[in-house]
């Protein structure tokens, strides 16, 4: 995160829909953009990102390849890729997730419904108790009232 607002980076080679997702996020986030899946992977791989949105069909490196050398970078591996098209039946939705892709949503898209899958993504991971003190849960005794058996 850099200023205390997580960062994103869109790749997508349409402007106009490049403009509306900087109108939706640019508020609560950082944003980036690159116009191509060349452009987009240098980006990746110099600067630091808490996401990537990503079309999937881009002249030049298409976003399956992208989200697939995202993958394999020591650098950006762990970046949750969110790929985006308006051209895709199911078995490039099944591609998205073998590439490595976190998420896929349907271009023309429900803004409210892509920000909360933003927010998913990059939100801090659950922290529990025992985690953050090394302590263990109690145990809980076989004999209690709490034991039930199924019939």
């Amino acid at each position: 995160m850099a200023g205390g607002r997580s960062r994103i980076l869109i790749i997508d080679d349409n402007l106009e829909f490049l403009e509306m997702l900087v109108a939706l996020l640019e508020p609560t986030y950082q944003v980036t953009l690159a116009e191509n899946g060349k452009r987009g992977m240098a980006l990746a791989c110099s600067h630091q990102f808490d996401l990537v949105l990503l079309d999937i069909f881009m002249p030049g490196l298409d976003g399956f390849t992208v989200c697939q050398q995202l993958k394999r970078h020591e650098a950006t591996r762990h970046l949750p890729v969110i790929l985006m098209s308006g051209h895709l039946e199911a078995e490039g939705r099944f591609r998205a997730i073998d590439v490595g892709a976190a998420d896929y949503i349907a271009k023309p898209f429900n803004l409210p419904m892509v920000n909360a899958r933003i927010r998913v993504l990059i939100a801090p991971p659950i922290i529990t108790l025992s985690q953050t003190t090394g302590e263990k849960f109690p145990e809980t005794s076989k004999d209690t009232d709490t034991d039930f058996t199924m019939e």
